[in-house]
């Protein structure tokens, strides 16, 4: 059996780079962790049928023969995974576009700085002319536009705008993309968004621009990524990641490093 997973706390291009692993593995099942940002949660509750998506305690990790983990490297941030930690017959394949160091010895990995995880996918359903469905097509574009902000993140490269291209030919929504783009936010979230507008350091290292935010929280405040997502969209710094309960916001750059597709 192989499955398809991702991170906790699951965006939408670690989905769309779930659904796209699906589409490149013959056979495979997508497995989505239980906790994911809300619009992932929407979309979801009214397309995960279409899909061959299940949710981690649905999986008999037993007869799992392969691992594909899509937009982390980590075992501490996959779902309910452990039990599959100390298979020495396990074989693992990583596509992530990431540059943190991470902990899971892979059979073989495409690690390659991009804009959107889902794109190092999209190349190779491309190469491989796998055939999309419109509905295939408007949900990983959602991905790909997220992790880009439309394409207008300087992390976006230009391999992100021609995998946008494809999935436009092929019949990608953009009026269902713009509906699970905006998610509303709550009033925590706009709270703290203007505590971080209004706080935010700004310097400059060769001759890049570079804004920080430091903000303790005294509780838990769920889907801070919608925060993110609303931030970038007012602001001209750089793509900002909102992580913890003590929550440094900074950019964020990746090497060159890439291997050949299987």
């Amino acid at each position: 059996m192989k499955i398809i997973t991702t991170h906790k706390n699951t965006d939408f291009d670690a989905l769309s780079s779930v659904i796209a692993g699906t589409l490149l593995y013959p056979g495979a099942m997508g497995v989505i962790p239980k906790m994911v940002n809300k619009n992932v949660e929407q979309f979801l509750s009214t397309h995960k049928t279409a899909f061959n998506i299940v949710l981690p305690d649905e999986v008999e990790h037993n007869v799992i023969a392969t691992l594909v983990v899509v937009d982390t490297n980590s075992w501490k941030r996959l779902d309910r995974m452990e039990k599959l930690r100390d298979r020495e017959e396990l074989v693992i394949h990583i596509w992530d576009h990431h540059d943190q160091q991470g902990d899971i010895e892979a059979s073989w990995q495409c690690i390659k700085p991009t804009g959107a995880g889902v794109t190092l996918l999209l190349r190779e359903l491309q190469r491989r002319n796998i055939s999309l469905s419109p509905l295939e097509s408007t949900a990983l574009l959602i991905g790909l536009y997220e992790d880009t902000g439309s394409l207008g993140y300087p992390s976006t490269t230009a391999e992100d705008a021609q995998a946008a291209g494809y999935l436009l030919a092929n019949g990608a929504d953009l009026n269902v993309a713009a509906f699970f783009l905006n998610p509303p936010y709550e009033e925590a979230h706009k709270d703290i968004l203007f505590k971080l507008l209004e706080s935010t350091e700004k310097f400059s290292h060769r001759k890049i621009r570079v804004a920080v935010n430091i903000l303790s929280l005294d509780q838990k405040v769920p889907m801070l990524a919608t925060i993110d997502n609303v931030r970038a969209t007012q602001t001209k710094t750089l793509n900002a990641k909102v992580q913890g309960t003590r929550h440094k916001v900074q950019g964020s750059t990746h090497p060159k490093r890439a291997t050949p597709a299987p």
